[in-house]
């Protein structure tokens, strides 16, 4: 069951597929907005062709030379390991740090997450603490859905969806993939398990219906104004589309 209500409606913004250093900066401007007090912002988007993102701490000379001529590359505002964005539903979501702390966020999320999975006859559950014996091993892999992480979601026994935070000045911003098909060993799709066809459109109309179960929410569908896509556009300018963010990240002294 959800927690308290949140009475104040959130927003929904659902955008057409972009690429990953514009997704980026819109996500770090919805946490600007909630750090400055704004109301939450839930964002359910895809990208424009496979893309791969780096956890913020993460080295750009790790990623394999293959993948720097196969695929775009970003670098994500949030931790965590590598992920290629393909067939999945990226969300996002942003709150005032008043709401609520990182690990509420997490078990909440993840609750809403499961209850999405559930409409459509699939359970999951949260990782947990126990991991595996090679659960240490994992846990250095360059990708993310190749790690252990006690906040994941799994189903037969194999990654479904994963999830990164970042604080900033009274913002709270969580990212996160819901895979709809994997071909990984470790990790699982919605179609895979669902024995129907899911798609992006299903998917994230059941992830609406999940957030606001959960945290008692009505949510209202909205879009980026003006102004938003002006000072978005500026981030993208001047740190996803710039490459010295992307070599090196947090290493160049950015917040």
């Amino acid at each position: 069951m959800g927690g308290a209500p949140m009475h104040e409606p959130w927003r929904l913004i659902e955008s057409p597929p972009a690429a990953g250093d514009w997704n980026m900066a819109v996500d770090e401007l919805l946490l600007e907005e909630a750090a400055a007090g704004g109301r939450p912002t839930l964002r359910l988007y895809s990208w424009h062709r496979p893309t791969l993102s780096l956890g913020y701490f993460q080295q750009f000379d790790d990623v394999p030379p293959e993948d720097r001529q196969r695929y775009p590359i970003v670098r994500r505002l949030t931790g965590g390991g590598a992920i290629l964005h393909d067939r999945e539903v990226t969300y996002a979501l942003a709150v005032p740090a008043t709401m609520m702390n990182g690990p509420e966020l997490y078990a909440r999320v993840n609750r809403a997450i499961l209850a999405a999975l559930r409409q459509f006859g699939v359970e999951g559950r949260e990782r947990g603490r126990q991991r595996s014996a090679e659960a240490t091993q994992e846990g250095e892999s360059f990708l993310c859905f190749a790690r252990q992480s006690a906040t994941d979601i799994i189903a037969c026994s194999r990654k479904l969806a994963g999830s990164a935070q970042r604080r900033r000045r009274g913002g709270l911003l969580q990212q996160g993939s819901v895979l709809l098909e994997s071909e990984a060993p470790w990790a699982v799709g919605l179609r895979d398990l669902a024995g129907i066809s899911v798609d992006y459109v299903r998917l994230a109309a059941a992830l609406v219906r999940g957030f606001a179960g959960e945290f008692a929410a009505a949510i209202e569908p909205g879009n980026l104004t003006a102004d938003e896509q002006t000072r978005a556009e500026e981030l993208r300018q001047r740190r996803y589309a710039d490459i010295a963010w992307l070599r090196f990240g947090g290493r160049k002294g950015e917040p």
